[in-house]
C-alpha cells in the first residue's frame, strides 16, 4: 500500500511539471515563428489544451490510486 501512496504523490508533481514544460515549449514556439512575429493565437492554444489533457489525466489516475489505496485498507 506504502507503494500506491508513493505512486500517487509522485505523479501529481510530474503532471505539474508536465504542464510547466509544455507552457514554456508554447512561448518558445511563440516566440520563434519564420517571420518573426509571435503568433500567440495558434501557437499558445494548442499547449494550452495539452496542459489541461495532461492534468486531467494526472487528476484521474491519482484519484484511481488513492481509492485503490483505501480500499485495500
Amino acid at each position: 500500500m506504502g507503494v500506491l501512496f508513493l505512486v500517487a504523490f509522485l505523479l501529481v508533481p510530474a503532471g505539474v511539471i508536465a504542464a510547466i514544460v509544455l507552457i514554456l515549449q508554447a512561448r518558445a514556439r511563440a516566440n520563434n515563428l519564420d517571420d518573426g512575429t509571435p503568433n500567440v493565437r495558434t501557437s499558445a492554444r494548442v499547449p494550452i489544451a495539452w496542459v489541461v489533457v495532461v492534468l486531467a489525466i494526472c487528476a484521474v489516475i491519482f484519484i484511481y490510486i488513492l481509492g485503490s489505496a483505501l480500499a485495500i485498507q
